[in-house]
This record gives structure tokens, C-alpha cells and sequence, in this order.
């Protein structure tokens, strides 16, 4: 077994949405990490970093339900539901339109 089938799980366990569904929870957690630290670095407010941190925890369980679980369904409508939460107030904290949020805005809608 090589480290993408321990992360997305195999072909023959997993259909392709549910490795899609695998894979975008698992870059969501290395994406929320790697933005606390450069949020930590640029000394940017401890409440959005707050914000990040349940998303990460979020994004954890996510992962966990659908890839340990294999509850991708669930683990879908905790996805959305994390985004329809959590996005107003990474708006509100990064500095709204001229923020990234609205990047990742869109790529939620998309799921």
C-alpha cells in the first residue's frame, strides 16, 4: 500500500467520488494548517485563527467519518454545514472582499 491509498483509500474499497471526497477533506486539513501558521506569522487577528482552528478540527472529523468511517454522505453534509457556518465569519475577520475568503467561497459552492 503505498501513502495516496492510506490517504484516499484504495480503488477497490473506494468509488471515485468517495476518494474525491477523501482527498478534498485531507487537503482542506494541510491547507487550514498551513494557514494558521502564516496567519500566526503575519500577526493577523487570533479570532480568525480561532475560526481556522474549528475548521481544522471540522475538516478532521470529516475526513475521519469519510475515510475511516466510509460515511461519505455524512461526511458531505458535515462539509457543507461547517462552510455555510464558518465562512461569514472568515469574511468578517479577513478583511471581506479584499480576503481570500471569497476564493475559497467559491471552490465550496462548487462542492
Amino acid at each position: 500500500m503505498n501513502y495516496t491509498d492510506a490517504i484516499v483509500g484504495n480503488s477497490s474499497e473506494f468509488n471515485f467520488e468517495e476518494r474525491l471526497v477523501n482527498v478534498t477533506t485531507f487537503s482542506a486539513l494541510i491547507m487550514l494548517m498551513l494557514s494558521i501558521i502564516t496567519n500566526q506569522l503575519n500577526h493577523l487577528s487570533v479570532f480568525f485563527n480561532y475560526v481556522i482552528f474549528i475548521g481544522f478540527l471540522a475538516f478532521g472529523v470529516s475526513y475521519y467519518v469519510s475515510r475511516i468511517l466510509q460515511k461519505t454522505t455524512l461526511a458531505i453534509q458535515l462539509v457543507t454545514i461547517i462552510c455555510y457556518v464558518l465562512l461569514p465569519f472568515a469574511w468578517h475577520y479577513n478583511q471581506g472582499m479584499t480576503g481570500t475568503t471569497t476564493f475559497y467561497f467559491f471552490i465550496f459552492v462548487q462542492l
